[in-house]
């Protein structure tokens, strides 16, 4: 049975049974709810927010870059300076062997572009039965159903399995 609030609220919520606690605001790493307490926020917004909440340094690059180019898909057939500097800065002196960058927008995004890459990568040699994927045991990989199909997490993978 949905929790009243769950069944009239338009958002779909992760749990129907429970009443989502509302942050009003948040600062560094402390998020403030609307009861008055305050809370730890240890996963960094599930690993988005390693930067802290409310840095104003940050917020006026992104208003600056937001206002001379808000996106560009990097899958498109251009470029601009922003994803050139960042990906020159990330992988100067090719640390671990690396010297290629592609940015997209969530971490399961990220996950499932490297499905593909890999895909991509042993479809063009000539191997395509090469399609096994490493995970760790309760390993997260993101919130996609091909990052569920690669995590290692049974209790986030249970309900979605034949």
């Amino acid at each position: 049975m949905a929790h009243p609030f769950v069944a009239s609220s338009h958002l779909l919520h992760r749990s129907f049974a429970h009443k989502p606690e509302k942050v009003v605001s948040a600062s560094g790493v402390s998020l403030f709810l609307e009861s008055g307490r305050e809370v730890l926020d240890a996963s960094a917004g599930s690993a988005v927010s390693c930067l802290g909440f409310g840095r104003p340094e940050i917020a006026q690059v992104v208003t600056t870059q937001i206002n001379q180019l808000a996106y560009l898909y990097s899958g498109a057939r251009f470029t601009c300076d922003a994803t050139e500097d960042l990906a020159s800065m990330l992988l100067q002196g090719e640390p671990g062997g690396l010297s290629k960058a592609i940015f997209v927008n969530s971490g399961s995004e990220a996950t499932d572009a490297a499905i593909k890459l890999a895909t991509q990568y042993w479809c063009e040699r000539g191997m395509p039965e090469k399609c096994h994927v490493i995970s760790r045991k309760q390993s997260y990989h993101g919130n996609t159903i091909g990052a569920l199909c690669i995590s290692g997490h049974d209790s986030c993978r249970a309900m979605y399995r034949p």
